[in-house]
């Protein structure tokens, strides 16, 4: 399947079965009527034998035939799957970089790495909690959580995802870990942005295998 798609798409492999399926279908029906048609009145013995043996070519090319209508079916189904699938996963993907590039998230991006420019002058946590940063700080982890939920549970994105977010994934999580830490400990619930910190985890093991010659991103 994998080479004969390399010479047509899915749309060409899905018609050419179709194809494949209606003469099959065609090669049945013609055959069935042919050993239907006949004067069985007056036969012979020898005209007997010879009515046997088509009967039992046609009954063989019936089953063929049957058989080739069941393969193409099951093709067809299998390529209607994968292209959904496919289809799910590019869906998926665009919705997320349309989530991420949105203005109102970037500039919450921003006010983040601000903060953390302020929490890191002061080692004072409670600017992650001035009103002025919360809101965005908020919506940019929460992001990041939902972003890996989706990846976690959708691993056939990752790569194209972190091609673009891989820094700015890590970046956002070194400015927000002490924050995040702090609520953690606050709500008493480690499982707070967990997917976040998983999808960190994994865009630092993406980072050190892609691009090694390059120390890991830091908040500006």
């Amino acid at each position: 399947m994998q080479g004969v798609g390399k010479l047509l798409n899915h749309d060409e492999i899905y018609h050419l079965v179709m194809i494949v399926k209606v003469l099959a279908i065609l090669t049945a029906f013609c055959f069935t009527i042919f050993t239907a048609y006949g004067d069985t009145g007056n036969e012979t013995k020898d005209q007997l034998i010879e009515d046997t043996k088509s009967l039992v070519q046609a009954t063989w090319i019936l089953a063929l035939s049957t058989c080739v209508v069941g393969i193409s079916t099951i093709v067809s189904v299998i390529l209607y799957i994968r292209d959904r699938h496919k289809q799910n996963q590019t869906t998926l993907t665009l919705e997320v970089f349309k989530l991420l590039n949105d203005d109102e998230h970037r500039i919450a991006r921003k006010l983040t790495y601000e903060a953390y420019g302020k929490f890191k002058t002061s080692n004072d946590i409670a600017v992650f909690d001035d009103e002025s940063h919360h809101r965005f700080i908020s919506m940019t982890a929460n992001d990041f959580d939902h972003v890996g939920s989706l990846i976690k549970n959708s691993p056939s994105i990752k790569k194209v995802f972190f091609d673009i977010y891989a820094d700015t994934v890590i970046i956002c999580w070194k400015a927000l870990e002490e924050h995040i830490k702090a609520e953690r400990n606050k709500r008493k619930a480690n499982f707070y942005m967990k997917f976040f910190e998983w999808l960190t985890d994994e865009a630092i093991a993406y980072w050190r295998q892609n691009r090694q010659n390059e120390p890991l991103p830091e908040p500006y």
